[in-house]
């Protein structure tokens, strides 16, 4: 190929080159300045709790298909349905006003070209006042709080009372449960109408990372808010009801208690003369599967006569549990054998 031919060919390239350039820069850009069309419909804010007669109002939020918010009248074109027991309308700005006519879940859904968008309204019963979170007990938690291994869970109840003190059906409500730390815990299902929160750590039975700390548990009734603290402890959380226990003789005592602690590794049990005294190890249970742990044990190292005292805590690989169990008594018996009585009607010279 000649010089001439080459420069001619680089000349065709390089002009070759700026024209592909010209049109992926205006193909890039015809979005922006060719045509707009409404994309999506967002309202602001996106929930609200009113009572009936009460209203709320949303902001409709236009944009295009680059994200770009319509400006002035746009959101006045949006078409609002109410759903539930509620009415729907806008004022002069565009603006939707939502007004509870009944209690229940209701709202209101918006079309606008092919953009849809919904924005659920929650009207609540009259009447709520207090709002309470126990533990299965029923013991009140906004001071004593909760104790949860990361291995394992804890259950929270809610009551809600009106004005007089009455309880009130907690399926009448959107319940909302929160933690304020995710990385230590998780609610199991965080929004609905249960008056149950499953709380679980976020730890597993193999994991190398010390994880605790401590978190809040709050529940959002209807704009009502009650927190109580949560303590995530490496270490499990060991049964809480004394063990059962029972004399079996003068030598032996059986301790048997419930399998309900996650992240447990094995027991251990410890004695005492007394149920607020001091306690010594007695026995640690080796560890296994889940469902082979021992749940029995027969202590055979007391003596007759006398009353023992005994506690259980599950343990892992980071320690046992910080509250062991209720104590539970058992007395040996005397140790003194029985007199044992000829039968009757059979005695020498009758």
């Amino acid at each position: 190929m000649s010089i001439s031919a080459l420069h001619r060919s680089e000349g065709w390239t390089t002009r070759l080159a700026f024209t592909l350039a010209l049109l992926l820069v205006l193909s890039g850009c015809s979005d922006r300045f060719g045509p707009r069309w409404v994309d999506r419909v967002t309202v602001q804010p996106d929930s609200a709790h009113v009572e009936v007669g009460e209203t709320a109002t949303f902001t409709p939020v236009v944009r295009d298909q680059n994200g770009e918010e319509f400006p002035g009248e746009w959101p006045g074109y949006v078409h609002w349905n109410a759903v539930g027991p509620v009415s729907v309308g806008t004022d002069e700005t565009g603006q939707l006003v939502v007004t509870g006519i009944n209690e229940g879940r209701g709202g209101a859904v918006g079309t606008l070209g092919r953009a849809t968008t919904g924005v659920p309204v929650y009207v609540r019963p009259p009447g709520l006042t207090r709002i309470e979170i126990t533990d299965n007990a029923g013991n009140d938690l906004v001071n004593s709080g909760l104790l949860m291994s990361s291995f394992g869970g804890v259950d929270a109840n809610l009551h809600l009372y009106d004005t007089a003190g009455a309880l009130m059906a907690p399926n009448r409500f959107r319940v909302s449960w929160q933690v304020s730390d995710t990385i230590l815990a998780r609610v199991r299902f965080p929004i609905g109408f249960d008056s149950h929160a499953a709380v679980g750590g976020l730890a597993t039975t193999n994991g190398t990372v010390r994880l605790e700390g401590t978190l809040d548990l709050t529940a959002v009734v209807n704009g009502l808010k009650r927190t109580v603290p949560v303590r995530v402890t490496a270490e499990p959380v060991g049964p809480t009801a004394g063990p059962v226990v029972q004399a079996l003789s003068a030598t032996s005592i059986q301790v048997a208690w419930n399998r309900n602690a996650g992240g447990r590794e094995g027991y251990r049990i410890t004695r005492g003369p007394e149920a607020s005294g001091s306690y010594t190890e007695v026995r640690r249970t080796p560890g296994g599967t889940f469902a082979s742990f021992d749940t029995t044990w027969v202590d055979s190292g007391v003596e007759p006569g006398r009353t023992y005292f005994y506690r259980v805590q599950a343990c892992n690989k980071w320690g046992c549990s910080l509250e062991p169990s209720a104590a539970s008594a058992a007395v040996t018996t005397s140790g003194a054998m029985p007199l044992r009585l000829p039968p009757q009607g059979r005695g020498g010279g009758q």
